[in-house]
């Protein structure tokens, strides 16, 4: 480590442009306190959310007593849904959307129930900080946040200024650092998102990111067969369905009484407000032209449960009642103990073994048989954590002589294997091979120079 902070957080998967270095700051305690374990971000992970459970808990139980059992059972709906468990078994994407975005929806809730010369200026700079923190975890939150926007002003028209002047400051706050780096590289980051070149996204019609998001937060079953698609897609239609016609029965009823003396919050306002936010974000999300993955559904997620919680009619039941059937299976507890495909021990140990016995500079590159990248960053660190001097291929492809090429349960053939960076380093031969599993294997090439 250079003992800097950075500047940058992760980079994103559809445009050029880095999430706040707050991602990495929220990570590093736990990573230093652990001896830079491996798992600290797993650790942090849970923390975090466990921290954000005992503040709705104790801030619904102060102020709010009859929310508390529909926020126990969101925390139920949201701990048991697939995409929640599995997102966050990956060391590279712990997920803090859900939570923090769940914060912001508490301090809406609370606002929604009381006189606007009541609000409290604590209450909009949680509801501000939580947001704009959500946001600048990852920007898959951008629909979620654009939704809640154009309906706080259709709800309280410019009286939603007030809300928007603290979502402003917090994101001003969580990205100071991100701003430090455009003013110190000539905004480096803008000119790349106005003018470079992007990641082209895989052309899907609208109809078909719907159903891709239904199956993911339906999560029927893993490794969903075609035959089992049908009924993924009747019980998302059900869910969006029910939240769509119960919105569309409150809203005609506040129509049609609302120049009587009935009392408005008979209504249900917080489900109003909360069943319009799911759905808008719905829309935006399957109009946008970004391809749906499993790690931006979290903010939908949230919205379409907590509207299901509220939903003021024993059907919402019947629905949840679906879900945590899915959400059961055995086949799904069979995936998530799975066992790691090595352990953290063995892959120390193949590094190890790879720098006791090279000791000049090496570029690092992976043939994997389970995903398609092949820059290997997991061995990147393990590799530069066990002594080897790692160098960046990418960047500075003249700066090494060897490569080490992890292969990780695939077939490596050599001069006909074949990926980028395999072109930037060059002619090469097959050195050295180190045998980690029988599953796990370094090869060492060393560049020809003929």
């Amino acid at each position: 480590m250079t003992g800097k902070p950075p500047l940058l957080g992760p980079q994103t998967s559809a445009l050029p442009f880095n999430q706040s270095a707050v991602y990495f700051y929220l990570l590093m305690p736990l990573y230093m306190v652990t001896g830079a374990s491996l798992l600290s971000t797993i650790y942090t992970c849970g923390l975090v959310q466990a921290g954000l459970i005992w503040l709705g808990c104790w801030w619904t139980a102060k102020h709010q007593p009859s929310w508390q059992k529909q926020l126990w059972l969101l925390i139920v709906l949201l701990a048991l849904q697939p995409q929640m468990i599995i997102q966050q078994r990956f060391v590279w994407n712990p997920s803090f959307v859900a939570g923090w975005l769940a914060i912001g929806l508490l301090m809406i809730w609370q606002l929604l129930s009381t006189p606007l010369k009541n609000w409290r200026w604590s209450w909009l700079a949680i509801w501000g900080g939580a947001i704009s923190l959500a946001a600048s975890f990852t920007y898959s939150v951008a629909p979620v946040v654009l939704a809640v926007g154009v309906l706080s002003f259709i709800w309280w028209r410019f009286r939603a200024i007030k809300l928007w002047f603290w979502a402003a400051a917090g994101m001003v706050v969580w990205n100071v650092p991100t701003l430090v780096f455009e003013l110190r590289h000539q905004f480096l980051l803008t000119n790349l998102m106005l003018h470079g070149d992007k990641l082209s996204q895989v052309p899907t019609s609208w109809q078909t990111k719907f159903w891709e998001l239904g199956q993911y937060l339906v999560g029927l079953a893993p490794g969903m067969v075609p035959t089992q698609l049908p009924l993924s897609q009747i019980i998302w239609l059900t869910w969006v369905g029910l939240v769509a016609g119960w919105l569309l029965k409150e809203l005609f009823n506040w129509w049609q009484w609302r120049k009587t003396e009935t009392n408005w919050q008979q209504f249900s306002p917080r489900f109003i407000f909360t069943a319009s936010w799911w759905l808008l974000s719905l829309i935006i999300t399957v109009l946008m032209p970004v391809a749906v993955q499993s790690h931006y559904v979290f903010g939908i997620l949230l919205l379409g449960l907590a509207s299901l919680v509220i939903l003021p009619h024993w059907s919402r039941w019947l629905v949840m009642a679906v879900l945590v059937s899915s959400w059961l299976q055995p086949s799904w507890f069979q995936l998530y103990w799975q066992p790691a495909r090595h352990s953290l021990t063995e892959l120390e140990a193949c590094s190890q073994q790879v720098c006791q016995a090279v000791k000049e500079p090496l570029f690092v590159s992976i043939q994997a048989g389970y995903h398609p990248y092949h820059n290997g960053t997991e061995y990147l660190y393990l590799l530069r954590r066990a002594g080897c001097d790692v160098k960046d291929v990418a960047n500075f492809p003249n700066s090494a002589d060897l490569m080490a090429v992890i292969v990780d349960d695939s077939v490596y053939e050599h001069g006909k294997t074949a990926y980028n960076e395999l072109t930037l380093f060059g002619r090469s031969k097959v050195q050295e091979t180190f045998s980690c599993q029988s599953n796990l294997q370094v090869l060492l090439l060393a560049k020809t120079h003929d």
